[in-house]
């Protein structure tokens, strides 16, 4: 809680290190279940394309008179049988990672909530004299809605996103050697590019959650 503990400034080095850690120490099932159907869910992903090429491979193959008909279609069918089949335990797979992590999210930030206040207990009376209500009342509000955010979407979405990468770094090596080599070059130019510009906006981020909690403090002194 930076407000409560000092002056602002850069957030600590492996601060989403501990945010997974304490999510995990919160529900550690639940994580277990949602990394298990983000897994399922990159699967689906991936092998889309797989019975896209399937499916074109028999058509062709047909064309070129290398197969009868019958067994061009008996593999389009079965294929398209596969790809229904991934489809729908991909959906399946989401609807229940998104409802498993609302329940996680919940858990998690009722603990937090809890700290927070028991750690507000300790502090002097000096600081709530210094310090607008709606101030302290925002890092419960808006920062603690911040926090929400990353549990429930982000991390989900990074650890997805991952997944889907290595499998498809696989899946591009078997087929082509040099177009992974280019993919790659690329990815590490638009990564390191990100990160330079996303260095820069967390300076701004960190202002506007700062100016919130003042605006909500001038608002509810005006109200008082």
């Amino acid at each position: 809680m930076p407000r409560m503990n000092g002056p602002k400034g850069k957030a600590k080095k492996g601060t989403i290190k501990r945010l997974i850690k304490a999510v995990w120490k919160t529900h550690p099932l639940g994580v277990f279940l949602c990394c298990f159907f983000v897994v399922t869910m990159a699967v689906s992903t991936v092998t889309s394309p797989i019975f896209v090429y399937k499916i074109t491979q028999a058509i062709q193959e047909w064309v070129d008179k290398s197969i009868s008909a019958e067994a061009a279609w008996k593999s389009i069918y079965t294929t398209l049988g596969w790809m229904i089949g991934i489809y729908i335990e991909g959906v399946a797979s989401a609807i229940a990672c998104n409802v498993i992590m609302a329940v996680v999210t919940q858990e998690f930030l009722a603990d937090i909530r809890i700290a927070m206040f028991n750690h507000m207990e300790t502090l002097p009376i000096r600081y709530f004299d210094t310090h607008k209500h709606g101030d302290i009342m925002s890092v419960y509000t808006n920062d603690i809605d911040t926090i929400r955010q990353i549990v429930r979407e982000s991390l989900p979405g990074v650890f997805q996103t991952g997944v889907i990468a290595t499998s498809l770094v696989v899946v591009m090596l078997y087929y082509s050697l040099y177009l992974t080599l280019i993919v790659l070059f690329t990815s590490v130019v638009i990564y390191f590019s990100a990160k330079k510009i996303g260095g820069k906006s967390s300076l701004y981020f960190r202002k506007q959650q700062e100016k919130l909690g003042q605006v909500e403090g001038f608002i509810e002194e005006h109200i008082n």
